[in-house]
């Protein structure tokens, strides 16, 4: 019997002195938790992971579950990041991890991300490049705790990029679900927002799923859609190092051209663009960005334009009013100091056809513009014009007579040397007429005098 008492008071005392090493390890890890030891070291290792400065707010604490405010950060020198925010951020620590001086997460709740990226400098001469493994946020990443995030649930992302970069473009209002995956990998799908990239204008974002592995951002499937007509599509990858490289492709159905032209152009040309291009960069310090690729359009028209109306009366020809075209496409190159079109082909029937056209805006040297392609206008419609089929358009092939016409000037002035060869070739078949008609006046009193005389 007392053995079982004394046995009943051991049992007691044990379970009494583990609550109380139970409630002591709580208070002690809830004042770790909550110290600005934690805080610096969990600042440390986010920064180290994303290549940044930048520190969390301070954390709130209720049980396992934690709130901060926010975490700031700037970019380094060697960054591709020049700003990061996250707001409003809430989770749940697993305690079984957290006894073991681990942090585990099965879901992290982000009110909004904030991001700005920038185009990194070229190092100076002889400089080192900073590798992949070197800490830019100055701490060993040996001293972070070691973190481990299932699920990351971002309700808005708004991120923006320079011109240096792809173009430039922004993406915002977008929501974001991250999901680890093994070996280092996640996999993101993102929902709503509107993406406004290089040349095109806001887009609505359809789906949007990606992975990021091994420092990479691989785009999986996306789709974009101007309203309710006319969507984007896009694949491809990106490099997240100081000096991203990109190699993208998109492909362009039915899109409204409208929305992509100068505000003077609006009004004055119309028509769905088809196009696919990809937009690349080398992942050095000097690179620049291109898109390349080809484009269509369907339902073309062109009305407005002051050289219209001049045709139109000239060639005593309506249809230059309001010219609608059958065929029009072109390959494509757009840099930040480059624009090249080629293999321009344009047909409107009973107007022009244009073929072999080539034409390039040095965007270095003030927009300067150096091009030449082939023209070709009906033969009729050419016979208003004194010279112009005998002396401009001396090429037959089809239902068309052609000639070569050079382009120049700037973007703002384009000009053409077809005008300056159409009027001289008119004061010379006026001319050759009137030397004619003096000629027949001559010969004509001439044989009347001799008639006289004899």
């Amino acid at each position: 019997m007392k053995f079982g008492k004394v046995l009943l008071i051991g049992i007691v005392v044990v379970m009494l002195l583990f609550v109380g090493l139970c409630v002591s390890g709580y208070v002690w890890l809830n004042r770790y938790l909550a110290g600005e030891e934690f805080r610096t070291k969990v600042s440390q290792g986010v920064s180290s992971a994303l290549g940044v400065q930048g520190q969390f707010q301070p954390f709130r604490w209720s049980g396992l579950s934690v709130y901060s405010p926010g975490f700031d950060a700037t970019g380094g020198a060697t960054s591709s990041i020049d700003r990061l925010s996250l707001h409003e951020l809430h989770a749940d620590i697993a305690l079984t991890a957290a006894l073991h001086g681990k942090v585990e997460i099965h879901l992290l709740q982000i009110g909004q991300v904030l991001l700005s990226l920038k185009e990194v400098p070229p190092p100076p001469a002889g400089a080192a490049t900073p590798t992949p493994t070197e800490s830019k946020s100055g701490t060993s990443s040996s001293s972070s705790p070691s973190v481990r995030l299932d699920t990351i649930q971002v309700d808005t992302v708004n991120m923006t990029w320079p011109r240096e970069l792809g173009g430039g473009g922004s993406l915002a209002g977008l929501r974001l679900v991250l999901k680890s995956g093994d070996n280092q990998t996640w996999n993101a799908e993102g929902t709503n927002g509107t993406l406004a990239v290089a040349l095109l204008p806001q887009l609505q974002v359809t789906q949007f799923t990606l992975r990021l592995n091994a420092g990479r951002l691989y785009l999986t499937r996306s789709e974009f859609r101007n309203g309710g007509k006319g969507s984007v599509t896009a694949s491809g990858e990106v490099g997240l190092g100081a000096f991203p490289d990109i190699d993208l492709q998109f492909n362009v159905s039915a899109f409204p051209l409208t929305p992509l032209l100068p505000e003077d152009w609006k009004p004055k040309l119309n028509g769905d663009l088809d196009s696919t291009l990809r937009l690349t960069r080398a992942g050095t310090a000097d690179a620049l960005w291109k898109i390349e690729g080809k484009a269509s359009l369907a339902g073309a028209t062109l009305q407005g334009m002051p050289f219209q109306s001049l045709l139109a009366l000239a060639l005593q020809n309506p249809l230059y009013k309001n010219m609608k075209f059958q065929t029009a496409s072109v390959d494509y190159t757009i840099g930040p100091d480059r624009r090249e079109a080629r293999n321009i082909t344009l047909e409107s029937q009973g107007c022009l056809r244009v073929e072999e056209g080539q034409i390039a805006d040095d965007v270095t040297n003030g927009d300067a513009l150096v091009g030449v392609l082939k023209l070709g206008v009906p033969p009729a419609n050419l016979s208003l014009i004194p010279g112009a089929r005998t002396q401009v358009f001396t090429e037959e092939r089809g239902d068309y007579v052609w000639t070569p016409v050079i382009i120049g000037g700037t973007v703002s002035d384009v000009k053409e040397d077809l005008t300056g060869r159409l009027t001289a070739a008119a004061f010379s078949a006026i001319g050759d007429g009137v030397q004619k008609g003096a000629n027949s006046v001559i010969d004509g009193a001439q044989k009347v005098l001799n008639n006289l005389f004899k």
